[in-house]
């Protein structure tokens, strides 16, 4: 090789060297202005539909989502109807002579639930421990009571996709308060939905 080649080489891989380093600053640039933008998207998204804060409302449904480990389900969840105060506390006393009466403050609440599968690949179980009643943000399970036959109670059932149930539940709940029905899949989950119950 000629000593006139050598610094050509040499100021050519020094080029490409620059041209490489250069594009890559670059594309690192647009990266990091593409997470800042999507960042800032993020947090100014709105409350989750049927979320704490935004409960839906009865005759509302409310579509969500069960993630497992093979499987998606989308589940629509509504309260139908309910009944509370002196009607439910009779109604409850009516069906069965050893049902309590409400606790004093309190009165029966009784909720119309419908469950219906809309999509998924897999069965899902449907209890009436996916429901539960939030009363001053605690969490309560449902009553323990003989419910009568005019409000049939919600059965547990596997559905298969497209299938429903609809029941009823009962809750023991302050007079005159406003309360939250939450639905979670399973007990040790969070809640996926809520759905305010207004006050009498």
């Amino acid at each position: 090789m000629s000593k006139r080649k050598l610094p050509t080489i040499v100021v050519s891989l020094v080029l490409i060297l620059m041209i490489v380093s250069i594009s890559g600053c670059t594309s690192d640039t647009s990266s990091t202005e593409e997470a800042k933008t999507t960042t800032e998207t993020t947090s100014t998204q709105s409350p989750t539909p049927a979320g704490i804060s935004n409960p839906a409302k009865v005759r509302e449904p409310v579509s969500v989502k069960i993630r497992s480990y093979d499987d998606t389900k989308t589940v629509e969840v509504t309260v139908v109807d309910y009944i509370r105060g002196e009607k439910a506390n009779a109604m409850i006393k009516d069906a069965n002579m050893f049902n309590d009466d409400p606790k004093p403050g309190h009165e029966y609440l009784l909720v119309k639930v419908r469950v219906k599968y809309t999509e998924g690949s897999e069965t899902l179980s449907v209890n009436p421990l996916d429901f539960r009643v939030v009363i001053d943000g605690a969490m309560h399970d449902y009553e323990w009571v003989v419910l009568p036959e005019e409000t049939p109670k919600l059965d547990s059932v596997d559905l298969l996709p497209g299938g429903k149930v609809e029941g009823w539940l009962a809750f023991m709940v302050p007079e005159n308060q406003k309360v939250l029905i939450a639905y979670q899949e399973n007990m040790f989950d969070d809640p996926l939905a809520y759905i305010e119950i207004p006050e009498r």
